[in-house]
C-alpha cells in the first residue's frame, strides 16, 4: 500500500511541477511589449543610465519588444530599465516612460546562476553602470560580490561594467572571476 501511495504521490508532485512550469512560462514569456509614453519621445541609450551615451529616439506612442528588465540610475523615482529587443545596437530606456502590455520582463542576467568575483581594487559600487551615477557602497579589495551580467557603457565596447546580486554596479575591471560573465539579457 504504500508504494501505491508513493508512486500516486510521485505522479501528484509531477503533474504539479509541469502545471507549474506551464504557467511560469506562460507568466514570463521571452519579449514583453510596451508602448512609449513619453511627450517628445524616450532616449534609447547604450547602458541603464542616463548617464551614457544615447544611441536611438523612440517616438511617443511607438510599441517596443522588452527583453529584459534591471536597475540602473533612478528617473523620477523609478530605478528600472528596460532592454529593448532591436537587432543591432543594445538600447536601454527607462521603465519610468514605458507602459507595459502584459507582465513585467524577466530580470536580465535570470539565468538562475550567479557568478563570483573577487574585488580586486577598493571601488565604490553605483547606482547605475556609470562614474557619474550614485555612490552605493565603497567596495574593497579582496572582498566577494556575485555578479549577473554585464553591459558596455562605452560605444564600441571599450568600458564593461557587472550588476552585482546586491550592491548595484561595478566597473567590470574592478573584478575578477574564472567564469565568463554573460551579457546582460533575458
Amino acid at each position: 500500500m504504500r508504494m501505491v501511495t508513493r508512486i500516486v504521490g510521485a505522479v501528484v508532485a509531477g503533474a504539479g511541477l509541469m502545471a507549474a512550469l506551464a504557467f511560469n512560462a506562460t507568466a514570463a514569456p521571452r519579449f514583453v511589449t510596451g508602448t512609449v509614453d513619453a511627450n517628445g519621445g524616450l532616449n534609447g541609450r547604450i547602458a541603464p543610465s542616463t548617464h551614457t551615451a544615447k544611441n536611438y529616439l523612440f517616438k511617443n506612442g511607438s510599441k517596443i519588444s522588452i527583453d529584459c528588465r534591471t536597475k540602473g540610475t533612478i528617473v523620477r523615482g523609478n530605478a528600472e530599465w528596460y532592454l529593448v529587443a532591436a537587432e543591432g545596437d543594445a538600447n536601454w530606456v527607462s521603465a519610468k516612460y514605458v507602459d507595459l502590455t502584459g507582465p513585467a520582463p524577466r530580470w536580465c542576467g535570470d539565468s538562475g546562476e550567479t557568478i563570483s568575483v573577487k574585488i580586486t581594487k577598493d571601488v565604490y559600487s553605483r547606482q547605475g553602470p556609470s562614474t557619474e551615477d550614485k555612490k552605493r557602497r565603497l567596495q574593497h579589495a579582496g572582498g566577494g560580490q556575485e555578479v549577473l551580467c554585464y553591459v558596455y557603457t562605452a560605444p564600441g565596447g571599450s568600458k564593461r561594467w557587472v550588476v552585482t546580486l546586491e550592491d548595484g554596479w561595478v566597473p567590470a575591471s574592478a573584478v575578477k572571476t574564472s567564469k565568463e560573465i554573460p551579457f546582460c539579457q533575458g
